[in-house]
Formats: C-alpha cells, sequence, structure tokens
C-alpha cells in the first residue's frame, strides 16, 4: 500500500501544479487582450490618419490655417480612446509644419517635432520624450499640392490600467510596459513597479527567448 502522507503529497503536487498551468493561461490571455486593445487603438490612429489627409486634400483650401486646426481635433479625437492623448502633425507642399495637440490636455505630446521622422515609418515608436507611441501617416496630393497627416498618440497608465482589468478582472493584477533596456514606459499601477524591477536584469534574457514577440512569466 502506498503510504497517505506519499498519496497526499502526490495529489497536492498534481493539483498545485494544474492551478499554475491555468493562471498561467489566464495570464497569457490577458497579455494577448491587452496587445489586441495596443493593435486596436493603432488601428484607429492609422485610419483617422487616413481619413483626415483625405479631407483636407480634397474640401480645405490652403492657406485656412484655422480650418486645419478645427478639423484636425475633429479627426484627432477619433483616434483616441481612455487613457490617450497626442498630436497631428500636418505638413505640405505649400504648408508649414503644423502641431495641433489633441486629448484630455491641451498639451499633446511633449516632443511633436519627433513625429516627422516617425510618420515616414508608421506603426509603434519609442520616442524619448514621450514613451511607447502610436503612430499613423497618410499621403495625399501630387508632387506640387501634395499633403502629409502624422497621428502620434501616446499609451499612458490609464489605458493600460484599463486594458489590463477588462481582460483579467483581477483587482490585484499589474501590468507593466518596458523597452529592451529596462525603462519603464507605463504601467497599471503603482504595484507594476516592483514588477518591472523584478524584471529588469531579465530583459536581454527575455527578449533574446522572445524573439521579439511577447513573453508571459
Amino acid at each position: 500500500l502506498v503510504p497517505l502522507a506519499v498519496t497526499l503529497v502526490i495529489v497536492e503536487r498534481d493539483t498545485s501544479r494544474r492551478i499554475e498551468a491555468e493562471h498561467t493561461e489566464r495570464v497569457r490571455a490577458g497579455v494577448e487582450q491587452v496587445d489586441g486593445r495596443l493593435e486596436a487603438a493603432l488601428g484607429r490612429v492609422r485610419d483617422a490618419a487616413r481619413r483626415l489627409a483625405s479631407h483636407l486634400a480634397s474640401e480645405i483650401e490652403s492657406g485656412q490655417v484655422g480650418e486645419y486646426d478645427r478639423v484636425a481635433r475633429l479627426y484627432g479625437a477619433a483616434a483616441l480612446e481612455e487613457g490617450l492623448q497626442g498630436t497631428v502633425a500636418i505638413t505640405g507642399a505649400t504648408l508649414p509644419v503644423l502641431h495641433v495637440p489633441v486629448g484630455r490636455t491641451v498639451e499633446g505630446l511633449r516632443s511633436p517635432r519627433f513625429l516627422q521622422g516617425a510618420g515616414e515609418r508608421p506603426g509603434v515608436h519609442l520616442s524619448p520624450w514621450d514613451g511607447l507611441l502610436l503612430v499613423g501617416s497618410s499621403r495625399r496630393g501630387g508632387s506640387d499640392d501634395w499633403i502629409r497627416v502624422t497621428i502620434g498618440v501616446r499609451v499612458e497608465d490609464a489605458f493600460l490600467a484599463a486594458a489590463l482589468y477588462e481582460s483579467l478582472d483581477a483587482p490585484g493584477a499589474a501590468a507593466t510596459l518596458i523597452d529592451d533596456a529596462g525603462r519603464p514606459l507605463s504601467r497599471s499601477s503603482t504595484k507594476a513597479e516592483s514588477l518591472r524591477r523584478d524584471l529588469t536584469p531579465r530583459v536581454a534574457d527575455l527578449a533574446t527567448g522572445a524573439g521579439g514577440a511577447t513573453t508571459v512569466l
């Protein structure tokens, strides 16, 4: 006969492994949903840039700077959701560079000039001044009357917190976005700061092992 203590230990170990596996899968699903929220947000930014560029190229006469500002705020707002704010950058063959802040404050990005280079490569960017940015860009017109719209949206703590709690529905959960050097980009709560400190020594190994993909711990 197998001693009762041995049986209990085996059962407890199996149960512990099952609970750990279920927890890991739940966290993985949560991370995928947060990734999905970021992808959806990036899609809105790109779509807003395309629609704004099309509107400006077809509906507004050159030189109507005030109208550019008004329309940019309307389309820029469509690129945002809770926890996001940014800047619309407009330039063209006969236009100076215009920066229009959008979001819950009037400040927009800390360094809107960053968008001038990022607009050539839409997608996710790391700005030394603004952290993680979602960038959409679109150009309309010919060589003599072209116009380019670039929208940069900063991912802030409130967005990450909302995405995390919506996906996991776990009050004790915490998430942090860090760059490949372990520097913080945004966090879901103050609890996430200790998570970032724990992860920082392992960032290089995690990045190599993930091959650019999301890693779940």
